[in-house]
């Protein structure tokens, strides 16, 4: 047998009951929620006894800091940027500052628009006439969807773009009416004229120049044939005698020379 003599340090004695004998977890974990959602706040702490009474292992928990994200602050949405696409479904988004863009969230918004059905056109038809001849008018023309049906049209209308035209020549303006000419005949039917001039313009487009208006329109005088002498007033010493004519046309009032006279029995 070998003795204990011969093979020392078999042997250790150590304190118990007391924090020495006390094993913990190097790892701490909550054991509550923390006093604040965001900034600097505290939570209770817990970790676990790997050896040792629990009665006498009384160092498990702690209070410790939690939430050290920083409170998230948002200023005003800005205006919508204009949508990607003009028809068939599209995206526009919205931004707006806050003190933390790394950390805060919800700094980017978007929403649909354009939800549209996307329109196909056939090609433009000719231009329509020019509104007007001379100075600037508009003239339009039409292109219709593709198929050009009832219900196209209800989500498709027809397109319409205006251009202007007509611009290369000055719209007439004339100056005031001269006096009417005399009347080209006394009777039957004549024509008198009246002219003015072109201001702006000319005489090649503007014709409104000259007017005329018919004039001395009743009948001309025409006569029958002469009526035989009348007898001598006078049997001697000078006397007269006469002979008339019918009007055939016209009238007694500006038809004259219906009468004659003449000296007799001189």
């Amino acid at each position: 047998n070998t003795s204990n003599s011969h093979c020392p340090d078999t042997e250790q004695n150590a304190p118990c009951g007391t924090d020495v004998c006390c094993l913990y977890s190097d790892t701490w974990v909550p054991a509550g929620p923390c006093s604040v959602s965001c900034g600097a706040g505290t939570q209770p702490l817990k970790r676990s006894i790997f050896r040792g009474d629990p009665k006498n292992c009384k160092k498990t928990t702690k209070t410790g800091p939690c939430n050290n994200k920083i409170c998230c602050k948002y200023g005003q949405w800005a205006q919508w940027d204009p949508c990607d696409s003009p028809c068939g479904g599209g995206s526009m988004s919205r931004t707006r500052p806050t003190n933390d863009a790394k950390q805060c969230p919800d700094v980017k918004d978007s929403q649909p628009c354009n939800t549209q059905l996307c329109c196909k056109y056939d090609v433009w038809q000719n231009w329509a006439t020019c509104s007007t001849t001379c100075g600037v008018g508009t003239q339009g023309r039409f292109r219709m969807p593709i198929p050009n049906t009832p219900a196209t049209l209800k989500i498709c209308p027809k397109q319409k773009e205006n251009q202007p035209c007509g611009a290369s020549k000055p719209c007439c303006q004339y100056g005031n009416w001269a006096s009417w000419t005399p009347c080209a005949s006394s009777c039957g039917g004549g024509k008198q004229y009246a002219t003015r001039p072109i201001v702006k313009g000319d005489s090649s487009y503007c014709k409104d120049t000259k007017k005329d208006k018919t004039c001395a329109t009743h009948p001309c005088c025409t006569y029958g044939t002469w009526g035989s002498w009348t007898p001598c007033d006078k049997t001697c010493d000078g006397g007269v005698t006469t002979r008339s004519r019918p009007i055939a046309t016209g009238a007694a009032s500006y038809c004259p020379l219906t009468g004659q006279k003449q000296n007799c029995n001189t």
